[in-house]
């Protein structure tokens, strides 16, 4: 699994570890299954930091709890049910063919990068 900060220094990501802190993480997780690929974006808050925000993300994933559907990686890549919870993703490959994997399929299976792609503290 590939774990990275994006666009951030070590010093500038951690700041001060006087709690609590409020922060917003957004995360990306990349998902592949064979040849086909998904991207899902989480937003984060709490007062967590580093592998914790990771750790949650791939847990919401498997938990199916809904996300912002503003993201269009989300609009893409998953599809809600009546309650808004994750009902399956669709990954693609590169010719645009889907495959649609069930959430109760052990999603998690298929995570092959999560990553901190912004955050602020707020």
């Amino acid at each position: 699994m590939n774990v990275e900060l994006i666009g951030h220094t070590v010093e500038a990501y951690v700041g001060e570890w006087s709690y609590p802190k409020d922060t917003v993480h957004t995360v990306e997780v990349v998902l592949q299954h064979g040849e086909y690929k998904a991207v899902v974006i989480y937003q984060l808050r709490g007062n967590c930091l580093g592998w914790d925000i990771l750790r949650f993300a791939v847990g919401d994933l498997e938990t199916g709890e809904p996300l912002n559907m503003t993201y269009p990686e989300n609009k893409k890549h998953i599809e809600l049910d009546g309650e808004g919870y994750v009902k399956c993703l669709k990954l693609f490959d590169s010719n645009g063919d889907q495959l649609e994997i069930e959430h109760d399929d052990d999603i998690c299976q298929c995570v092959t990068s999560v990553r901190i792609i912004n955050w602020e503290e707020r």
